[in-house]
């Protein structure tokens, strides 16, 4: 479980995050929205150790996460930005030995090659990454938390320049990743793509969760039919 307990972060005397308290179970997708400078990315980032709180805790399977992180906790995050970073002038297949390299783990061509199927990217494996498509970027992201045994695997702004037919792809990825009992966190705008995936989640507004409950819950307690109208509701009008 990961679980985040009064949180703070501020920049520069501005605070950014204020009393942030959350939790995310194994085997649940759970999405956080909000709008822009609302302070996904900065929780984002302080889940992964980019920054250093100015208070509060977070625990990772029940152990306090310190900055810096050691590195069997390290290995146990996979992060996918927006922009996914890989070696633009190596081959997906290099890619993936690389990383599970850096991670300390033997690459298994095996493993490596069942996963390039399952994603649908097997045929292009041995291409210069320069030459994929940002989806395909995305799916050998994903290949490579798998194949470095990540528990916890955070996406900020996953569906951003990908057509519907990547979007539809992503999401069929998604579940596929939820059925190997990780923790996967969703930070987006795409309010449609959470409500067909999320089991749970945050509305983050000014720094501050004003909300996080199953889809369903949050269109009752706003008497809404869509994540987009509920975060209308709860920042106004």
């Amino acid at each position: 479980m990961l679980e985040i307990c009064n949180l703070n972060k501020s920049f520069d005397g501005k605070k950014i995050l204020s009393n942030i308290n959350l939790n995310v179970n194994y085997g649940e997708i759970y999405g956080i929205i909000g709008p822009n400078g609302a302070g996904k990315t900065t929780l984002l980032n302080s889940i992964i150790g980019l920054y250093k709180l100015d208070s509060g805790k977070i625990k990772f399977d029940k152990k306090e996460l310190i900055k810096p992180y050691e590195v069997d906790i390290k290995k146990s995050i996979g992060f996918i930005p927006d922009n996914p970073i890989l070696f633009e002038y190596l081959s997906g297949y290099e890619n993936l030995e690389f990383f599970s390299m850096l991670n300390g783990n033997n690459f298994s061509f095996e493993e490596c090659n069942i996963l390039l199927e399952e994603f649908n990217i097997k045929t292009d494996a041995n291409k210069l990454v320069k030459n994929f498509s940002k989806g395909m970027k995305q799916k050998l992201m994903l290949i490579s938390t798998i194949m470095n045994n990540s528990k916890l695997i955070i996406l900020d702004e996953p569906t951003t320049g990908l057509d519907p037919i990547s979007i539809l792809e992503l999401k069929n990825k998604i579940k596929f990743l939820k059925n190997k009992d990780l923790i996967l966190i969703i930070a987006t705008h795409d309010m449609n793509f959470l409500e067909e995936i999320c089991d749970r989640v945050a509305i983050i507004v000014n720094g501050k969760l004003l909300a996080q409950d199953t889809p369903t819950n949050l269109y009752k307690k706003t008497n809404t039919n869509s994540l987009e109208k509920v975060l209308w509701e709860m920042v106004g009008r």
